[in-house]
């Protein structure tokens, strides 16, 4: 099967296909990982990115900085979730889950800061529909 084939609409493999192979090897893998165990969640391109969604609201996105060769997790609730992997580096809302394509990654680490996003997105939509009843 093509490594690639759930991307074909979505242009993921333009993003990871334009590194080299340790690189794009890890982002597949995280992505593969996250399809696998979040169906629900939606890959998009986003300001040249990939970010996943859920509900049509951001819940992460996976970059690479060729200036420090370093990979990460960015959250977008990052402020509001507490987890020992999570590290701000002097940004005010995201907080990222730095990932080494030399190392194994942490998928449980990534298991559980998505699903304490899915449920802080599911809270702010109840309490949204809560608001107009």
């Amino acid at each position: 099967m093509d490594p690639f084939a759930r991307h074909k609409n979505k242009s993921h493999h333009i993003y990871f296909s334009k590194f080299d192979p340790e690189i794009q090897s890890c982002m597949l893998a995280i992505d593969q990982f996250i399809e696998f165990e979040f169906p629900q969640i939606v890959p998009l391109i986003k300001y040249g990115v990939p970010f996943y969604t859920y509900k049509n609201k951001n819940v992460c996105y996976l970059n690479f900085s060729p200036k420090t060769y370093k990979m990460y997790l960015g959250f977008i609730y990052g402020k509001i979730i507490d987890h020992d992997a999570l590290i701000s580096e002097n940004r005010k809302l995201i907080k990222i889950l730095p990932i080494d394509p030399k190392s194994d990654i942490d998928v449980s680490a990534i298991k559980t800061i998505i699903q304490e996003s899915i449920q802080i997105i599911t809270k702010q939509a109840s309490n949204k529909n809560e608001q107009f009843k």
